[in-house]
């Protein structure tokens, strides 16, 4: 029987970004299937980033450099004053 895994993502996500090529090789390996389920971090009318700023900064130093560091990926911070908003993007992805 073939496991199941639902992944949950925002195509902003820095930890999709960071997740997506080791669950890939998981999944090939395990002959897993992977069910692909859309969440907006950012749904309308979320704070703007920089009410967080100071959270996102510590989340990024301690969670996502680490990991970045250890998979070997190269990956910046985004600037701040940029909201993305990927509403669109998860609407076209279910159609598809």
């Amino acid at each position: 029987m073939k496991a199941h895994v639902e992944f949950y993502f925002d195509f902003v996500c820095p930890l999709y970004f960071l997740a997506a090529k080791p669950l890939g090789e998981v999944i090939k390996e395990q002959k897993a299937e992977i069910e692909w389920k859309p969440f907006e971090l950012r749904p309308e009318p979320a704070e703007q980033m920089e009410q967080i700023k100071d959270s996102l900064e510590k989340s990024w130093n301690q969670l996502i450099v680490p990991l970045a560091q250890q998979l070997h990926v190269e990956i910046k911070m985004p600037a701040l004053s940029l909201v993305p908003r990927t509403y669109l993007a998860h609407e076209g992805f279910s159609v598809c």
